[in-house]
């Protein structure tokens, strides 16, 4: 007959790998890089209604001295300014005007959430968080 310590230990042993494996695949993300493309037709109001948003990735993770490129896959000029519309840019990137086909990297080198938006497309939103 097994003992009741033997079966309480085998669950114990397999919840603290099942902990591990999922804490390790935490760790092996890579941060030190990502790309932000407006959606589609963003330039026109309606991209903020959807799921999305206007921005892809809608919240961008990047460590913290990774870098964000911020990339016009759209037929439409965009800037990506941090701020916001209704209080005005921050001061932590901007991009000025990227037409269509360019792109602009900016080296995370503050820590926190970091709102951004379009000064063309006011509508379009995204958050930068850097780690």
């Amino acid at each position: 007959m097994v003992s009741k310590f033997v079966i309480l230990g085998m669950i114990v042993g397999l919840g603290l790998i099942m902990y591990s494996i999922t804490m390790a695949g935490e760790d092996t993300v890579d941060y030190s890089e990502v790309i932000v493309v407006p959606a589609q037709g963003s330039g026109s109001p309606g991209c903020e209604a959807v799921t999305n948003g206007c921005f892809i990735p809608g919240t961008a993770t990047v460590d913290l001295g990774g870098v964000v490129i911020f990339s016009n896959t759209d037929s439409a000029a965009h800037t990506f300014s941090a701020g916001t519309a209704d209080d005005g840019p921050t001061g932590e990137f901007d991009t000025s005007m990227v037409m269509a086909g360019q792109s602009y990297e900016w080296t995370a080198d503050t820590l926190g959430e970091i709102n951004y938006f379009c000064m063309v497309h006011p509508w379009m939103v995204g958050q930068v968080m850097v780690r």
